[in-house]
């Protein structure tokens, strides 16, 4: 699966998109999975587009920077330059994984090419917002209509696009969760009452601070 993320954690930004990151690496488990991320124009680049390559962990990440006078067509071409050095290697795409609308022109035109469905998972909140512009929703009802589903991580979030008059073919795939790190505890909660402290800098003339109290147990434990 080739994944194009509008939002990926990198060196200068760890925490963008770390929810992509996630669901990328819950699905790493049953596939192979290519993420290319958008490193934005640099001048310094020689040609249309630079590709760096990485791993993280079982994925593969490949860094696309462009010139900065042709970012769209530049990044569209990247992408495809990646599909070509997969299908060399052996390991042709299968499937074209946006995030966000904004990536979502990228992976239909890029399917279009490869002859390969277009997924979009939206997690973004411009719309429920209001805050589309016209020119990303004309965007994002170009991509939503041509590809083969749009993900909305939620029922409210699928109800605000479509509020906007965008028709697609909707299924909600929630983000993804760590078990390992969230789960249910395994042995009962200790029912021995929670105390609570504030801690506030106060002037001389102040009044004291009311003192912690205990609280009773939850009616669950």
């Amino acid at each position: 699966m080739l994944v194009l993320p509008a939002w990926y954690p990198t060196a200068s930004q760890p925490f963008s998109g770390p929810f992509v990151r996630d669901h990328v690496r819950a699905a790493a488990a049953l596939n192979r999975m290519v993420v290319v991320v958008d490193e934005g124009p640099d001048s310094g680049v020689r040609g249309l587009f630079r590709l760096d390559e990485e791993r993280d962990g079982e994925v593969r990440v490949v860094r696309l920077s462009y010139r900065p006078s042709a970012v769209r067509v530049a990044y569209l071409l990247g992408v495809l330059a990646v599909a070509r050095r997969l299908r060399r290697e052996g390991t042709p795409v299968d499937v074209v994984h946006a995030h966000i609308h904004r990536m979502g022109w990228v992976a239909v035109l890029a399917g279009a090419v490869l002859r390969r469905p277009a997924v979009i998972s939206e997690h973004s909140s411009e719309w429920p917002r209001r805050l589309m512009t016209p020119a990303a929703l004309r965007r994002a009802k170009y991509a939503f209509r041509r590809a083969a589903l749009v993900c909305p991580v939620n029922r409210r979030l699928q109800e605000a696009i479509e509020s906007y008059g965008v028709q697609a073919r909707f299924r909600i795939v929630p983000n993804t969760v760590d078990t390992g790190t969230f789960h249910p505890r395994a042995e009962p909660r200790s029912r021995a009452p929670t105390r609570l402290a504030g801690l506030r800098r106060a002037g001389p003339d102040a009044p004291a601070p009311p003192r912690a109290l205990p609280l009773p147990p939850s009616p669950s434990g």
